[in-house]
C-alpha cells in the first residue's frame, strides 16, 4: 500500500517558493517572474497505480490554488499561475 500524501504542506511549502519568486527546481519562472510553472512529476511521482498518482496530483493542485488566490495569484491552467496584474498585452 501506498505511504499516505499530504498535499497540504507540501502545498504550502511550494506556495512560499512561489510567494518568494525562488528558484527551486521544481518551479520554472517566466523571464520577468511574474508566471510560474510547477513542475508536479517531482513532487508527486508517477508510481503505483494511476488512480492514485491522479488524486495525489488534484489535491496538490487545489491546496496550491487555494492558498495562492489568497495571495493574489490566479490559476492559468494546470500547474501554472500568475501574479495578478501581471496580464500579458
Amino acid at each position: 500500500m501506498a505511504k499516505p500524501f499530504k498535499a497540504g504542506p507540501v502545498a504550502e511549502e511550494i506556495v512560499r517558493l512561489i510567494i518568494d519568486h525562488a528558484d527551486d527546481p521544481r518551479l520554472k519562472w517566466n523571464k520577468d517572474r511574474t508566471e510560474v510553472v510547477v513542475d508536479i512529476a517531482t513532487i508527486v511521482p508517477d508510481g503505483g497505480s494511476q488512480q492514485t498518482t491522479t488524486a495525489r496530483r488534484k489535491r496538490f493542485r487545489n491546496e496550491c490554488e487555494k492558498r495562492l488566490s489568497k495571495r493574489e495569484w490566479e490559476t492559468v491552467r494546470y500547474n501554472k499561475y500568475r501574479k495578478l496584474g501581471s496580464e500579458r498585452r
